[in-house]
């Protein structure tokens, strides 16, 4: 199980709160653990709330900073560093800076380390001890500036090093003197504090959204953008749903962790098809969208993968001849009273329509009544967006077989309510975006042709059309571009995107297809 890292962690003895987060993978070396633990020293949750606020934006800077790899320092930020060295100096003296006497031998010290001209040095007794003691006075500060540096995981090259400690050491001796003024009882402000330029922040998290790095938050950005369809949207949020509940902060998220939750995966017994293009490909994609957006540094899926063997082919996934006139021959069957007549117009209609266009069933069950009209004197059917959804997004016009013209589906339109053809918006329930009843429609269908007695689970009692469809249109010689066109699919070649699609062109390659006899 994944650490649940986004708020504080109350210690079950102690019931002090602490802060804990997991290393990336590509800082453990760096950093030195896998895990960053801080105590946030209160028991209080609204103090420890406010606390893992401050920590966690100074390890995200640290990280950060260790990401950026070595570095030149300015001369600008070491004085500002420096400055941060003076302050705290002179805050932590001033109520009580002590005996002026021993602030102005540590006074003496600093000025040595400093190189001040102030203070000459002469060496007397044993000069390599002598040597010793000078070198360690020297270098007295330099000690600090490497604690600071780790701290905030700044890595710098060696000339930076020393144009830093050089900073400081001029800093605490300004910073030295002004407690001394303090031991005196002399208050008044430092005119040279001003020297200091201010350290600018690397990393504002505070300025950023507080669901910036949240990863179902994050899902949604990259949803919307894309505008992922209501199938891929419904199955993609509830793979990465899944892994929020482990992670929710992306910034956990690493290689090791993403490897462990795979081999979950497969322990469960999930086909390896709907761990590799399901589950895998949604928190995949979802991580390369964090990196183009600055939310991670490196997608920690990249790689990582389940072996999918190639499906065994035992017969093709459209119906057969006898399989779809027996398909058909239900839905010309009497109907129970008991069902509402959209119910009755779907299991009467939608079967022959897919036949007829090898529309996917989510297309013809949220057909409205003003989606079926006559245009250019054709009847046609309007596939669009506009009535739920479509798979590219894009409208498309497909006539009207004359078999279901002779049938009398347009006088049914003609008779029917505007709206949905094959379910009541005023009876609808338990719809949502992600389960349309249009959805609804064609599930409640494929039970019925399964309940009726069609059981050869290698077709699907909906889908089963479209190859279907497919199969016939190659056999009477359909436009390839043409049936392309009809079914929704992408056009083979860019060259089959140029141009548009006449109506009597469409209604003359539809009606290649004989009418089903019985």
């Amino acid at each position: 199980m994944g650490l649940k890292m986004a708020t504080p962690f109350r210690h079950p003895h102690s019931g002090i709160f602490w802060y804990r987060r997991r290393v990336p993978a590509d800082l453990i070396e760096l950093v030195g653990k896998k895990e960053e633990k801080v105590s946030l020293r209160t028991r209080d949750p609204g103090e420890a709330k406010a606390a893992y606020i401050r920590v966690a934006g100074e390890v995200e800077a640290r990280w950060a900073n260790l990401r950026s790899g070595t570095r030149r320092l300015s001369h600008k930020e070491a004085v500002a560093i420096a400055g941060e060295f003076y302050r705290n100096l002179v805050s932590e003296n001033e109520d009580d800076p002590g005996d002026p006497a021993l602030i102005l031998g540590r006074l003496l010290s600093d000025q040595v380390a400093a190189g001040s001209p102030e203070v000459r040095v002469i060496a007397s007794g044993d000069r390599a001890i002598a040597d010793r003691l000078l070198a360690r006075l020297r270098g007295q500060n330099r000690p600090a500036v490497e604690a600071y540096l780790r701290r905030r995981g700044e890595i710098i090259d060696a000339e930076s090093f020393e144009r830093l400690v050089a900073a400081v050491n001029a800093a605490v001796v300004q910073g030295r003197e002004q407690v001394l003024r303090f031991a005196k009882g002399d208050y008044r402000g430092d005119p040279e504090a001003d020297r200091f330029p201010n350290l600018e922040p690397k990393i504002a998290d505070h300025d950023k959204p507080a669901n910036y790095y949240d990863l179902k938050a994050i899902y949604e950005r990259f949803a919307n953008e894309a505008k992922h369809a209501m199938a891929t949207r419904k199955k993609w949020s509830a793979a990465i749903a899944a892994v929020a509940a482990e992670v929710p902060d992306i910034r956990n998220l690493d290689e090791l962790w993403c490897v462990q939750w795979k081999d979950r995966l497969v322990a469960r017994g999930l086909s390896p098809r709907s761990i590799q293009f399901g589950y895998l490909a949604a928190l995949k994609s979802t991580c390369a969208w964090a990196v183009r957006n600055q939310r991670i540094d490196r997608n920690p899926v990249a790689g990582i993968g389940v072996k999918v063997g190639k499906a065994k082919r035992e017969r093709g996934k459209g119906f057969t001849d006898e399989e779809a006139k027996f398909v058909l021959g239900l839905t010309l069957r009497p109907t129970s009273d008991r069902l509402s007549k959209e119910h009755k117009a779907a299991r009467r209609w939608v079967p022959w329509l897919c036949c007829y266009t090898g529309a996917r069933v989510g297309e013809i069950a949220q057909l409205r009544k003003q989606d079926i009209f006559e245009k250019d004197g054709v009847w046609v059917l309007w596939i669009t967006p506009e009535a739920g959804t479509v798979k590219d997004g894009n409208s498309r016009f497909v006539p009207v077989h004359p078999h279901l013209v002779q049938q009398g589906f347009i006088n049914f339109v003609r008779a029917s309510r505007v709206g949905p053809l094959f379910y009541s918006e005023a009876r609808k329930r338990g719809g949502s975006v992600l389960n349309p009843t249009s959805k609804k429609v064609g599930e409640r269908l494929a039970s019925w042709i399964r309940a009726e007695g069609f059981n050869d689970t290698r077709v699907a009692p909906n889908h089963g059309w479209r190859h279907r469809f497919k199969t016939k249109a190659r056999k009477y010689n359909l436009d390839a571009g043409a049936r392309d066109y009809l079914q929704g699919h992408v056009p083979a070649t860019e060259g089959e995107k140029y141009g548009e699609f006449e109506l009597s062109f469409l209604l003359e390659e539809i009606s290649k297809l004989p009418p089903m006899e019985f």
